[in-house]
């Protein structure tokens, strides 16, 4: 397994990430790199607001289903 000072501080077991890439970058690609152990953004919300709301509301809800609390 490949370990990285990236692994080491934001505690991940795979050094993947994904990229905030405009709209592309929504919930569902977030939850998906969230599962696969990675850390996830979502894109800056400011001209997609009703995507980036929902995108949020479905990441928010994968990590509740797999035992996470939100803030």
């Amino acid at each position: 397994m490949i370990r990285t000072r990236v692994c080491e501080v934001f505690g991940i077991d795979i050094p993947i990430l994904n990229a905030p890439m405009a709209s592309a970058a929504g919930g569902e690609l977030a939850a998906a790199v969230s599962a696969a152990s990675g850390l996830r953004f979502i894109a800056d919300p400011a001209p997609y607001m009703p995507a980036a709301r929902a995108g949020v509301e479905t990441l928010t809800a994968d990590a509740e289903a797999r035992g996470y609390r939100s803030a």
